[in-house]
């Protein structure tokens, strides 16, 4: 589900995009609202994609004009990068038409002191004013902007992109875009040819002990990084990918504090909490209980049909992966729950009641439990529905239960190859054994004690 730049007022869905706070100043407002004028999501998903790319070009030409907005550093090297596109279709101006502009700009920004300073301040004999040495390197720069045989790392970095946005959905589009924009912010917007090895290196090294990335995110940007490369090595504008072998050098990533994570499972006293919390609402509280002796996803159990079970099994016939798609043995708890459930429903849905949002039954009821969550305390994505899964699986492995009995009840993909290829899986007795023997002492208790005439 792609929401992203969308918004809904009463039932008709708008695109929505921020201007950057540097030029809302030239188009009065501080974001772009339109109306798709459908109430089709679907539809809205594909016609937004028309509008954005206008609003990109609006502000692209908008930062072009901000003038004294931007630094002054920046201003220069944009004048670079306007002679560059004059340069590259007019292949056969003289150099002197590059220093006239630059050193013309050069003065305008600084004055005429500062101009004659950097340009004569490298002579053994010059006495004069001595200059900050960025505006030095500002101007070297903006020379290099200005050559269209440079292979600036932004205009590589546009190119790169604009060739994944063929075969890349939008969301990896953006990524790649944003780690390699944090790349050049770091290193600098210089020839990408000048990139070595350890500029990568040092790069990761920091992000890692700064920002004390887990593995997992410096994989992401490693990966992003060794893409943009390998397009520039096989397009010819380099000669060796920079990124290849960094992993081995770079300092081994920390794993992410405890603050950090999200979905953990509930400590006894929260699950306590959680159900005398929930306890006149029957629906929430069914779902709850289920989740936490099955280890089913949310939308795995408001799917459920009374076709569905079979043999006091629950049936999963839908999934993100062919692991998903299972046969959950009842736990013992829950049988007397599920035949209430199964005599109460006067529909072909195992849980009668839940408001559909677009075919999906799980919508509204998650925003239910989250807003539980919130009024007892429980931390935002530290701890969601999802932990109730991390609980089933916690518990399942204090009691010793091999882990692919455990992978096979919650829909994991195995990670032991031989397995996934020869195996035809667990059997269910063995499932339903290991399954039956787990607890969660008083929680047990209340959960036998749920009245169906309510549900």
């Amino acid at each position: 589900m792609d929401g992203k730049y969308l918004l809904k007022r009463g039932r008709t869905w708008y695109v929505r995009f921020a201007i950057p706070y540097s030029v809302q100043d030239i188009f009065g407002k501080q974001e772009f609202v339109q109306s798709l004028k459908t109430k089709d999501f679907q539809e809205a998903k594909l016609l937004k994609h028309k509008y954005l790319d206008r609003y990109a070009q609006m502000i692209s030409i908008a930062k072009k004009q901000l003038g004294s907005n931007r630094s002054k550093e920046e201003q220069l090297i944009d004048c670079g990068l306007m002679l560059r596109q004059f340069n590259e279709k007019n292949r056969s101006n003289e150099d002197t038409w590059n220093s006239d502009v630059l050193e013309s700009k050069l003065e305008e920004l600084w004055g005429p002191e500062v101009a004659h300073s950097v340009l004569n301040g490298h002579h053994h004999d010059y006495k004069g004013t001595q200059v900050p040495i960025g505006i030095v390197e500002a101007l070297k720069d903006a020379y290099r902007a200005s050559d269209p045989d440079t292979a600036l790392l932004s205009l590589m970095k546009d190119k790169f992109i604009e060739v994944q946005k063929r075969s890349l959905k939008e969301y990896t589009c953006s990524r790649k875009l944003m780690n390699l924009e944090r790349f050049i912010g770091w290193y600098g917007d210089k020839d990408i040819r000048s990139v070595q090895k350890k500029h990568v290196s040092e790069f990761l090294s920091e992000l890692i002990e700064r920002e004390n990335y887990a593995k997992n995110t410096i994989d992401g940007i490693l990966g992003d990084l060794s893409s943009f490369f390998n397009w520039a090595e096989g397009s010819g504008l380099i000669r060796h990918n920079p990124v290849t072998g960094v992993s081995k050098v770079i300092p081994r990533p920390k794993g992410k504090s405890i603050n950090d994570l999200a979905n953990l499972p509930y400590t006894h006293e929260m699950l306590q909490r959680w159900f005398d919390h929930i306890k006149n609402e029957p629906t929430i509280l069914v779902i709850s209980a289920v989740a936490l002796y099955s280890g089913m996803r949310l939308d795995e159990i408001c799917s459920l049909k009374k076709a569905d079970l079979d043999e006091d099994c629950f049936l999963v016939t839908n999934g993100k992966t062919g692991s998903s798609i299972r046969k959950i043995p009842i736990h013992k708890i829950l049988i007397p729950l599920v035949k209430g459930l199964y005599d109460s429903s006067s529909h072909d849905y195992l849980i009668e009641g839940l408001k559909s949002y677009h075919d999906d039954r799980s919508h509204y009821v998650g925003k239910i439990m989250t807003t539980r969550r919130k009024q007892l305390g429980f931390e935002k994505r530290k701890y969601t529905f999802h932990s109730f899964r991390s609980n089933f699986m916690t518990e399942m492995d204090n009691l010793g239960t091999k882990l692919s009995i455990t992978q096979t009840i919650v829909g994991h993909t195995h990670k032991n190859l031989v397995r996934d290829v020869y195996s035809s899986g667990v059997r269910i007795e063995r499932q339903r054994d290991a399954l039956n023997r787990l607890s969660f002492g008083e929680i047990d208790n209340l959960v036998n004690r749920i009245n169906f005439i309510y549900i």
